[in-house]
């Protein structure tokens, strides 16, 4: 799968652009984020289908802890769609909200 490579060329785990990359552009990180929406969506298809309630809980404890703020959020809406992790769901928005500080690019 092509994002997955781009992924790989482009670490979700970076918290700072390239040299070159302008203070407002954070298309660098774009192919972690493109490859989370894919799995977002592959995971709420299993939900919805009833073959896997839980698909994406383990994927969305990962993103709380990635440094980019998009990830992060996209872990919020994971526990909340699934539902029943409220405590999940608090630790997500407060690691959004750090990682929100600490994001060079504010625009996220």
């Amino acid at each position: 799968m092509k994002a997955v490579e781009d992924v790989k060329n482009v670490p979700a785990e970076r918290a700072s652009a390239p040299a070159g990359i302008g203070p407002d552009d954070d298309s660098w990180n774009r192919p972690a984020r493109y490859l989370a929406a894919l799995i977002m969506t592959r995971d709420k298809i299993l939900r919805v289908l009833g073959r896997d309630p839980t698909a994406g809980l383990a994927q969305a404890r990962e993103w709380t802890a990635s440094p980019d703020p998009v990830l992060v959020d996209d872990a919020v809406s994971v526990f909340m769609d699934i539902g029943g992790h409220d405590q999940d769901v608090a630790a997500a928005r407060l690691a959004r909200d750090r990682a929100s500080e600490h994001w060079p690019f504010k625009q996220w």
